[in-house]
């Protein structure tokens, strides 16, 4: 870790991202505010939610842009233009002329462009800092990030409270212009060309072949290579875990608020979400010194450890063990969620990191909103505590899928992440 911090350019994409996240969480926060307060409808407010969240989807979407474009130009143009977008609210204030529906076109805008950031960065890492710091890279930003998130919708309610959300919109503008100033500085061209900083790694194919990577020629031809080379690759097999992960979140994120209730309301809601957060961060910041241990052994030891603190929480008695399991259950998670990032970095060459990251993600995003939807009909009728521990059956299920797959059980630690093979 230490030798990251004498590298410029990590520290200058590190910055960037997450000065540019804390934009994000006042975004976000500010217009759910600015959507209740100008819409007074809870079905509004819960569209904007919904709307927001839905980009996240398309990510992979902007996957062959990551590998094609000059990578600094492509951020410094994302934070651009995200830039002139939320202005538009103070504007149309100043205007006379805001509505809820100012607010609701802003929100998810504001979301879509930032989606080329996440596998612009995937792509970035594994060019800026060699093989053996990956792990440390990603631990660094999903330490950072999860942490910031959860102190910045803090942050952004109190903003809301003191100054109001249009004033929030006024703060988000200058986070943005700051990442642009310090994405700018990169020097990062294309993956194997002009532009790039001294250090960067060669373009490699790895074991995990996914065919030929050069027949892509137009942006199109790149998206259809990304498809092709996860299909081609056990990396298909890794998509499940995130995928059935997302839908537990899903059904969690819906049945929270009436699980909570059972516990005391609107403090034990408040108290599950914060231990969640801290199991994560606290995963992924001992996620470390574990990427020498095989991946394919560990996974399913960390997924069925989560299943089963997360069943006990939910059916032993008393919030402060309830929330310690809940906590308990998260850290796991977190580890994951950094290996399998390095684990991608390491084992899928440059010139492809870009789509295969933002493929994945947007595979795993599609089951958020679909696990919300199921777990919240099913409990309608059913009831919430069962369901919300019935939710636990995703990490076993992951971790069944992880022992039953040959070419998943056999994945090496993340150091050795190029003799993956393919199924």
């Amino acid at each position: 870790m230490r030798s990251l911090l004498g590298n410029a350019t990590f520290l200058r994409l590190f910055a960037g991202r997450l000065v540019t996240n804390a934009g994000d969480s006042l975004a976000a926060v500010a217009t759910m505010w600015l959507v209740h307060e100008l819409g007074g409808s809870p079905a509004l407010t819960g569209l904007a939610g919904a709307l927001t969240l839905a980009p996240n989807t398309l990510q992979f979407l902007f996957g062959p842009l990551a590998d094609r474009a000059r990578l600094d130009r492509l951020l410094v143009g994302s934070q651009l233009t995200q830039l002139l977008v939320v202005l538009a609210v103070p504007v149309s204030w100043a205007l006379g002329s805001l509505s809820v529906w100012v607010v609701m076109a802003v929100g998810p805008l504001t979301a879509l462009l930032n989606q080329p950031v996440y596998p612009a960065q995937s792509a970035a890492l594994p060019r800026i800092v060699a093989d053996d710091e990956l792990t440390d890279a990603n631990s660094a930003f999903a330490f950072a990030l999860q942490g910031s998130d959860s102190v910045l919708n803090a942050v952004g309610g109190v903003l809301v409270a003191a100054v109001g959300g249009v004033a929030v919109f006024l703060v988000d503008a200058v986070t943005f212009g700051v990442a642009a100033l310090l994405f700018a500085r990169l020097g990062l061209g294309r993956p194997g060309g002009e532009g790039t900083p001294d250090g960067e790694r060669e373009d490699e194919v790895v074991a995990a072949d996914g065919g030929d990577t050069e027949g892509g020629t137009s942006y199109f031809g790149d998206l259809r290579e990304g498809f092709s080379f996860v299909r081609g690759t056990v990396l298909l097999h890794m998509a499940f875990v995130p995928i059935v992960v997302n839908f537990q979140g899903g059904m969690n994120l819906a049945l929270m608020p009436g699980f909570a209730d059972t516990l005391g309301g609107a403090t034990a809601y408040g108290t599950l979400l914060s231990v969640a957060a801290v199991g994560m961060l606290l995963g992924s910041l001992v996620a470390g010194p574990l990427d020498s241990l095989p991946y394919g052994l560990l996974a399913p030891v960390a997924l069925t450890s989560s299943g089963l603190a997360w069943v006990a929480g939910v059916y032993i008695p008393g919030l402060l063990p309830t929330a310690v399991l809940f906590g308990l259950a998260m850290l796991p998670l977190g580890v994951m969620s950094v290996l399998t990032s390095a684990l991608i970095q390491s084992a899928v060459e440059t010139s492809m990191l870009g789509r295969v990251s933002a493929l994945l993600a947007s595979s795993s995003s599609l089951a958020a909103p679909l696990g919300a939807f199921v777990g919240g009909a099913v409990a309608d009728g059913v009831g919430v505590v069962p369901i919300f521990a019935a939710s636990a059956l995703a990490f076993f299920l992951a971790a069944i899928h992880h022992l039953v797959v040959p070419s998943l059980r056999r994945l090496p630690p993340v150091a050795e992440a190029r003799r993956i093979e393919t199924n």
